[in-house]
Order: C-alpha cells, then structure tokens, then sequence
C-alpha cells in the first residue's frame, strides 16, 4: 500500500492529530521502521517526461522479480504503468481521476473551480465518486481471488495526501479549523485589517490531515477486508509512501520533515526478531526485507562493478539522499544522513547534459538530537569540520 506525499503524520510516529486504521495496522505490526528516506532517483534515472526503461536501462523492479519467481501481480489504482514488464494484467486506472484537475470545486459564488483546496459533497463530482474510493477494486481483487491457490502481489496505490485535496467534505469537521495550529511562526506582516493572514496555512494544514484520514479510510477498507476473509494470517502488509512534506508543505527539499515517511510492515505470526527501528532506513531496504518475507532468495549485494548483474541490492548505508536539482539555480544538493547529524553539500548541476561539477557552493550541517527542525546551520563552527572530515 503506497501513499502518495504522505509524511508520518500518524499517533504511532507522534503526531497527535490522526489516529485511525493506519495506527490500528501498526498496532499489530511486526516490523515498524520509524525514521524512513526515500531514495529518489536522480535525473540520471528519470524525469518527469521520459520512461526509464527507454532512457536509463532495463532495471528489475520489485514485482517484476517476485513475477520471475512465478506470483500473479495485479496493480490496482496504480497511476503509473510498467505492464507487461512489472503486473500479470494491465493497470487499474480510477476513472475519476482525469478530473483531479478540472473545475470541479464549487466556489462561494457558485460556481466550479479548479482548486488546491476542494472539499466536495462526492454525489457532485463526474461520476459521483472519487479516485482512491475507487480503490475499492482491490477489494474485489481480494474477493475474486480468495479461493486462488496461486501465490499474488497485490500493489495499491494512493492518490492522496497529494494535492489537489479533493476530499469528502464531511470529513473536514473531524478537523475544526480552530482546532489547527503553525509548525512554526510564520513571518507574515499583518496589519489592522488584515487579521486573517495566517487562514491559508492554516486551511492547507487543515485539508492535508483531512486528506489523511480520507487516505486512512481507504486502508481500513482494505485491512478490514484482510480479516472478513480470513486472509489477514495468509499476507504479509506493508504501507509505505514516496516522501513527505517540509514545513512549508512542499517537498523540494532535503529537510527530515520532507525526507521521512512512514514504513510499516505487518507480518504474521509475530516474530520476535523485528520490533521498532529507530536506525535510518530507506525505501531501498523494502525490496530485500519483502523477498526475505516472500520465502524468495533477496538479492545478493552488488559488486563493485554491477553492470552485468541483473539483479542485486546496495546493502546497508547510512542514508544517502539526493534531491532533484534546482534547475533555475543550476545546483543540485546531496544529503548524508545519520542519527547524529545531517550533512549536505550544493554543487553545480548542468540541467542541459544533467551531469554535476562537483564545485562547492554551499555546506550544511544539522546536529539532529539538538535541532530535530534543521533550523540552525552550525557547518561554519570550527568544531564542525572535524565531524565532516
């Protein structure tokens, strides 16, 4: 189960504010990784425009391998498509999700908008539903192949937290907007009569924790069917996303607020080995720990030279991130991460050949157990460059 911009805004991961299905799925977790990076594939892999398998290589994906070794895929409400590579059958596509970006939100002056917050009465919309309630085709999916002796991965993935929040308009009352406060002090200059200027980062944050309890639903749904048809103790469950959100709910950014997402795995019967992990992990540790859970063989580590090996894992590192580079700036950062501290350097990045110079334009480093918000760049302490050396 993948979210889509998802940050652990969840009770097990300390947030107060969202306590539902997703907790009650970690409540009975066997493995729960707490401090998770994604490994975001630089500009050498993909882009927004070209297919990887076209311009960077042919890669094994994860359902791809687990497809070798004779288990039956099916990808439901998944937006993009590796088929027939990846899945057994093509793709489920919600249907209402061509409207996600047309005017479909009605406005105060009655109207239909196209906007970023979008609360909606679900009767009103195009086809009187919206994407990720269609994700209910994985519980047909469950249905239609519980008496199956073949041996599934079933991949569902989300649309929400991702923006527009075109979410159940009922929803928003779990969530009074009064009720909502800053992550931080925004610097906004108010006069007299301007007495509103911090609603909008308010209603955001407001729509983006509605988004997740709506997510939150859908899960349940899922997990609730797991159990209706006693397969709960048949499958191994695991809900992950792709990142997070910095503090100014964006995620152009290698802050840990953008960078760390939740990890759950739900695994049964229980095993004692596994339990919270509070070292750094990455979404590359999913396709490994998946397989060894699977009973297949993971994949052995790389060599040195890799380019003739079809299939093998980087091991355990501590946590390298590298962000899409700032095209309009011309730099591109790479992040070095542990429980310690976190250490990233800006180089040059040419957008033209996508290739970096390795010329320094900028340091930072954050001490994470002081400064868990990375608000206080200590790198030109001269004690520092004894932990970067």
């Amino acid at each position: 189960l993948v979210a889509d911009d998802m940050r652990p805004t969840l009770g097990y991961y300390g947030d107060p504010v969202v306590k539902q299905d997703i907790d009650h799925l970690a409540s009975k977790r066997n493995v729960y990784l707490k401090r998770i990076c994604p490994d975001r594939p630089t500009a050498d892999t993909y882009d927004f425009i070209s297919h990887w398998r076209v311009h960077a290589g042919i890669y094994t994906t994860l359902p791809q391998c687990f497809k070798f070794k004779g288990l039956h895929h099916y990808p439901a409400a998944n937006h993009s498509d590796d088929y027939p590579y990846s899945w057994s059958v093509p793709p489920y596509h919600p249907p209402s999700f061509k409207y996600d970006n047309r005017k479909v939100c009605k406005g105060i002056d009655g109207q239909l908008h196209v906007n970023l917050l979008c609360s909606v009465n679900v009767s009103e919309p195009p086809l009187g539903t919206l994407p990720d309630m269609e994700s209910a085709e994985a519980v047909r999916l469950l249905k239609s192949t519980r008496d199956s002796e073949k041996h599934l991965f079933l991949a569902v993935g989300f649309h929400k937290p991702h923006i527009p929040f075109r979410i159940p308009q009922e929803v928003l009352k779990l969530y009074p907007l009064d009720k909502m406060t800053l992550e931080f002090q925004v610097d906004y200059t108010c006069t007299l009569l301007e007495k509103k200027c911090n609603l909008k980062p308010k209603r955001i944050r407001q729509q983006y924790y509605v988004s997740v309890m709506y997510l939150d639903s859908q899960v349940g749904m899922l997990s609730n069917t797991l159990d209706d048809l006693g397969l709960a103790k048949d499958n191994d469950v695991v809900f992950t996303s792709d990142h997070g959100k910095h503090g100014e709910w964006a995620k152009y950014s290698n802050f840990d607020v953008a960078t760390r997402l939740p990890l759950m795995f739900y695994i049964f019967p229980y095993i004692d080995v596994f339990g919270p992990a509070q070292n750094v992990n990455e979404l590359l540790d999913v396709f490994p720990t998946v397989s060894y859970l699977a009973g297949l063989k993971p994949p052995h580590p790389c060599p040195d030279n890799s380019f003739d090996v079809e299939l093998c894992t980087l091991g355990r590192q501590p946590g390298l991130l590298l962000q899409a580079p700032r095209l309009q700036q011309g730099l591109q950062p790479a992040t070095l991460l542990s429980w310690d501290y976190r250490f990233t350097l800006w180089v040059g990045f040419d957008p033209a050949s996508f290739q970096t110079d390795l010329v320094i334009h900028a340091l930072e480093l954050y001490l994470m157990e002081r400064d868990p918000g990375q608000d206080h760049n200590l790198y030109s302490a001269s004690w520092a460059r004894t932990i970067i050396s």
